[in-house]
């Protein structure tokens, strides 16, 4: 294989990865939450992805804070969802309702 041919290859590489994490961040809220829309994670992969392919910035940015998830499937990050059942118990704690709040946290619904 050539220097030409290797330089190549990477660049291909590199620049399915960059799909591949921008691909995700549209699909995984909880990959979202951690590399997306506000994070240097989000800026250096759109920046690279623009660059690569010669697309412009913005648009690239626009279309990677899209939500592609399935509607079957759609939900919200889990850190936020665990953030809320903290603040429920955490409310429940300082109101003296802990017992049957920890009840319905186990069970899945709401004190």
């Amino acid at each position: 294989m050539t220097s030409q041919e290797m330089i190549k290859d990477a660049a291909d590489k590199l620049l399915d990865a960059v799909t591949y994490a921008l691909n995700r961040m549209r699909t995984d809220p909880d990959f979202a939450y951690v590399a997306g829309l506000g994070t240097e994670t989000f800026a250096r992969l759109t920046a690279a992805y623009a660059a690569a392919t010669g697309d412009d910035l913005e648009r690239v940015r626009t279309l990677c804070v899209e939500d592609a998830q399935p509607e079957y499937r759609r939900r919200e990050p889990r850190v936020v969802e665990l953030q809320r059942r903290v603040d429920e118990l955490e409310s429940a704690l300082a109101h003296g309702d802990a017992l049957s709040s920890m009840s319905a946290w186990k069970a899945g619904g709401v004190p």
